[in-house]
């Protein structure tokens, strides 16, 4: 166990260097393939339903984490654990070892890809849909767990942060 939260602490603290920098202080500068830019697609036909902000996007959130298996009716989440200001998820490659939440769509669950700027907090919506959530993609689901602990999602959102 103090193997894994030594090697949780280490990513976390890689991850995180340089967070507070603005971007032209960067050493390393972003190639086109790390950076995406917000598309540019016209709004959703639900617009006024989705969240203005990020953090309403996660707070509406039943479970938000990464998807370690997928198949057309449902998928496997590897849920990210928040502790205040700190948020960890398993490594890639790592999600088996990491707790797992069965989700299931219901039927005429919506997908959306949630493209997130960190810095303004503005979030812009496109139409996904259940063939685009793939393995290591971020969720965030919305819905109702059940006793069994498997949530049951109306709207899955595929998380990306974006300048």
């Amino acid at each position: 166990m103090k193997p894994k939260i030594i090697f949780l602490t280490v990513l976390l603290a890689a991850l995180c260097t340089g967070c507070g920098k603005p971007p032209e202080q960067s050493l390393v500068q972003p190639t086109q393939a790390q950076t995406e830019s917000i598309p540019t697609a016209p709004p959703t036909e639900a617009a006024a339903e989705n969240p203005a902000s990020g953090n309403e996007l996660f707070t509406l959130a039943k479970l938000n984490g990464t998807v370690s298996d997928f198949t057309q009716t449902g998928c496997i989440v590897a849920p990210t654990h928040e502790d205040g200001d700190v948020a960890a998820g398993p490594a890639p490659g790592y999600e088996d070892s990491w707790e797992q939440i069965s989700v299931v769509y219901d039927s005429g669950c919506r997908f959306q890809y949630a493209y997130s700027n960190p810095q303004t907090g503005e979030v812009r919506y496109e139409d996904a849909s259940v063939s685009d959530v793939k393995k290591q993609a971020t969720i965030i689901v919305w819905g109702e767990y059940d006793s069994g602990n498997v949530v049951h999602a109306d709207r899955v959102f595929l998380y990306r942060m974006v300048r």
